[in-house]
């Protein structure tokens, strides 16, 4: 069922839709000229691992639960978490033009740092809720 939940998350962000069931916010035209794509998938193609390549599951048993998230990557979590939350881009950092935390925080304030729109992709729908649902049925049913 955990898988089932996982794939969902996958499948539903690839297709640029949000867990409440909208749309994502559209790439700024920059990023889409240079991504070479409009449809939001939130899959970048020169930043692997890449943040729906290992979202993990994790099984609980004492209290029964199950986690999903990204556990092992930390510079993954925290672009994952940047997109699901919106947050400012590393543009500008990544090309050594602020030199300094300070100065990179300055440029986001004045606005100067682009802001990356929340799209919030890690959080479950009512039909990966229903595939789990008969996933644990049929696993029941084999017991």
């Amino acid at each position: 069922a955990a898988l089932v939940l996982r794939e969902g998350i996958r499948e539903r962000s690839l297709s640029g839709v949000s867990f409440d069931g909208s749309p994502f916010a559209p790439y700024s035209p920059a990023y889409a000229a240079r991504k070479g794509q409009e449809n939001v998938d939130l899959y970048g193609k020169n930043e692997p691992p890449h943040m729906l390549d290992v979202l993990g599951v994790r099984v609980n048993l004492d209290p029964p639960s199950i986690d999903i998230g990204i556990f092992d990557e930390e510079k993954v979590a925290i672009r994952a978490e940047v997109h699901n939350e919106g947050g400012a881009t590393n543009a500008g950092r990544k090309a050594g033009k602020y030199k300094s935390l300070k100065a990179r925080r300055t440029a986001i304030a004045s606005g100067k740092l682009g802001q990356i729109p929340a799209r919030p992709w890690l959080g479950l729908d009512g039909p990966s809720l229903d595939r789990a649902g008969e996933s644990i049925v049929q696993d029941i049913g084999r017991v």
